[in-house]
């Protein structure tokens, strides 16, 4: 038979050619191309087991040649983020199911059932809001007089005060608190309750009331009052935007929040706190947090609001210093700004204070004002040399741009004045009511700073100025135990709420995912002692070990009958010490009540990967008489343009696993294989099939593995 290397210009030459009688063999290439042309289509090689591929949802959505290759080929797809839960959770807690819903509903129109990878992990968490859950909580108390006499709160004594149910004192991480107790049968608000002594009701009053509690579980309450025209009132009580008559607690700190003005002309006001309708709550009221203040009272005015510049919520490096003749300075106390630690130094450059002043040389000061409005804000200070030397100054309201002062009018250092002039840039500011910010900043040393005033009046301020409120921060923190408690029911919630979202399309599940670590294969992973990246959430870090037995037991009752509930790790076919951490962790659920159906391996293999290992590790998993499942399987080449020794060498490690597969895993424990990817994508060259979807070799030996030539 003779070979043409010659390459036919058309068909007429080639008909010429076979006319003559004369036998033509074909190149290598189209043999070897109609011989993977001759294989069937993969998922008939593989009996019971579960062909699978990790797919993104454009993969299925019918339109693309990937999508029509995984319909035809494959019986299970794998979502690449749909699952995700910063994809389902937003960051302020609410659910969304659209993508991983939308994705099950093009599986099920490919004729493909899903897998649902992974319910807990380490990674793709929402760890913002996850952090934020259990994060300290701040609040200031109010620059109006407080009405409230916290006195007979802390010392327990309840003086003028009166208490219905389980009411006592107790510190709460050292905050004085008011702890209340509801039994196993509450259900009638008013059997766990604090009620207010009556306070006096001025003309044209309209109070706010202020308390923060802390919740163990998800509870109820309400505020009732006698004063009022309906004592029983619909609020908005937490900001909610919608009014109720109850106001709902999440597990954790709550600030409960609201005014009233419908009096009945009584002339007096009272108010009841009722927390008894949830069984086998305990709520901390932190009594320095519990306020009843005059909105629309006065402390010199209500648009009138003086700080003292030592409470500052920012300081800085800012010195606090007490003033030996206390008449002189408001509070007895004053800031001093010192750069490099020397009075006598300072910048002579001009300008703003972006890049001329360090930034830690400010104060920034958190206030409220309660009426929208033009404000002007006035500084009470003085300097060590006016005029050229330590003088600069900078005002920022709301962290927008500084202003430039540019200067101290009075040349006596011994002497404080009011300054307000804002160098042509206008001396107000306009302020919605509500929170803002005011931050001051120098350029040089030796500036000392007493005093702001911040006033909607004309008024021009002199000597000390009226006699202001100190407003303090205080920080609510949690104990372990109570992070702990708030993290499982997060985890419960999340747990519960995919499974009743996702369980009529999944049938399969990786419950936790990666839990071992790298570096201690037989300990749990541990954000501990490391920069988390965004999206990294290690539950282990707050719930302990038992995280994944309550994993499972919480998955194991939102799931449906017959659910397989896997645990998955990657790199146990490189480290066995780690693979044998896995069983001994398994072991350890279980032993909490959990059950654990099955092991997902992930397998990123390359040419020389040690296949003694990978036989090791598949009769290491075998041997636990769990579903042993292979996820994400590849295959990688390193080169870009490999050649057809390296295709074949990929074919024949394809080929390998699924034949060690078969030996060393049982019939009844295999749940079957998927790829990290079907054909070649993302500059890779680990798929069966290459970029434009043609067979490579791989699909080949991936095929005869299963077929057993």
């Amino acid at each position: 038979m003779l070979t043409f290397l010659a390459v036919f210009a058309s068909c007429a030459d080639l008909d010429s050619v076979l006319d003559a009688g004369i036998e033509v063999e074909k190149p290598a290439s189209v043999i070897d191309r109609e011989a993977l042309n001759a294989y069937d289509v993969l998922k008939s090689y593989t009996g019971d087991l579960v062909l699978g591929a990790n797919a993104s949802s454009d993969n299925i959505s019918g339109t693309s040649p990937l999508s029509t290759l995984l319909e035809t080929n494959f019986e299970e797809v794998t979502p690449t983020s749909a699952l995700n839960q910063n994809v389902i959770l937003s960051d302020d807690g609410i659910y969304d199911f659209t993508s991983i819903q939308n994705y099950m509903s093009k599986a099920g129109e490919r004729g493909l059932s899903v897998y649902g990878d992974a319910l807990v992990s380490s990674s793709n968490q929402n760890s913002t809001y996850l952090k934020s859950l259990i994060a300290p909580f701040t609040f200031y108390t109010p620059l109006f007089p407080n009405f409230v006499i916290p006195t007979p709160l802390n010392d327990g004594s309840f003086t003028d005060w009166n208490t219905e149910g389980n009411v006592t004192v107790e510190n709460y991480l050292g905050q004085p608190c008011v702890k209340m107790v509801n039994g196993a049968s509450e259900g009638d608000g008013s059997v766990t309750s604090l009620q207010s002594p009556e306070y006096r009701v001025d003309e044209g009053a309209k109070f706010e009331i202020t308390f923060y509690v802390l919740s163990d579980i998800v509870g109820e309450g309400r505020v009732v009052f006698t004063g009022l025209n309906e004592n029983e009132p619909e609020l908005d009580w937490t900001a909610a935007g919608v009014e109720s008559p109850t106001f709902q607690t999440k597990v954790g700190w709550n600030k409960v929040q609201f005014q009233v003005d419908d009096f009945d002309g009584s002339g007096s006001l009272s108010f009841k706190i009722e927390m008894g309708y949830t069984p086998n709550a305990t709520y901390y009221m932190n009594i320095q947090g519990i306020s009843l203040i005059n909105v629309n009272g006065s402390v010199e005015n209500p648009d009138e609001i003086f700080l003292e510049c030592e409470d500052a919520q920012q300081i800085g490096q800012f010195m606090i210093l007490e003033e030996g003749d206390a008449s002189s300075i408001s509070g007895g106390k004053y800031l001093e700004g010192i750069i490099d630690g020397d009075r006598g130094t300072y910048d002579t450059g001009t300008g703003l204070p972006s890049d001329a002043v360090n930034t830690d040389m400010q104060f920034v000061y958190t206030f409220n004002v309660l009426t929208s409005g033009t404000y002007y804000i006035w500084l009470r200070h003085r300097c060590h040399e006016p005029y050229g030397g330590d003088d600069s100054w900078f005002i920022s309201v709301d962290n927008n741009e500084y202003y430039y002062p540019n200067g101290i009018e009075n040349q006596n250092t011994d002497s404080w004045e009011w300054s307000k002039h804002f160098d042509g840039n206008g001396d107000s500011f306009y302020l919605e009511a509500g929170e803002h910010t005011v931050a001051f900043k120098i350029r040089e040393s030796g500036h000392y700073f007493d005093r702001i005033y911040i006033t909607m009046t004309m008024n021009e301020p002199s000597g000390l100025g009226s006699a202001a409120i100190a407003q303090e921060e205080v920080n609510l923190d949690l104990t372990n135990e109570e992070k702990a408690k708030i993290i499982r029911g997060s985890l419960q919630s999340w747990i519960s709420g995919v499974l009743n979202a996702c369980k009529d399309g999944i049938n399969a599940w990786t419950v936790v995912k990666e839990p071992m670590d790298d570096s201690n294969p037989q300990e749990l992973k541990t954000g501990k002692n490391k920069e988390e990246l965004d999206g990294e959430f290690y539950w282990q870090d707050y719930l302990g070990p038992k995280y994944a037995a309550e994993a499972f037991i919480m998955a194991r009752d939102s799931s449906k009958s017959g659910d397989l509930l896997f645990i998955s790790d990657y790199g146990l076919e490189k480290n066995l010490v780690k693979c044998r951490g896995l069983l001994a962790y398994m072991d350890y659920v279980e032993a909490q009540g959990a059950t654990i159906d099955g092991i997902s391996t992930k397998l990123h293999l390359t040419l020389s990967s040690d296949k003694d290992n990978i036989a090791s590790m598949l009769q290491i998993l075998a041997e636990s008489g769990k579903m042993v499942r292979i996820s994400e399987l590849k295959v990688s080449l390193e080169s870009s343009d490999p050649t057809a020794e390296m295709l074949q060498e990929q074919a024949d490690m394809y080929k390998s696993v699924v034949e060690l597969y078969n030996t060393y895993v049982p019939a009844d424990q295999r749940y079957g294989i998927s790829l990290s990817s079907a054909n070649n994508a993302n500059g890779e060259n680990n798929g069966l099939w290459d970029a434009n979807y043609d067979r490579k070799p791989a699909y080949a030996g991936f095929a005869d593995g299963f077929a057993g030539n």
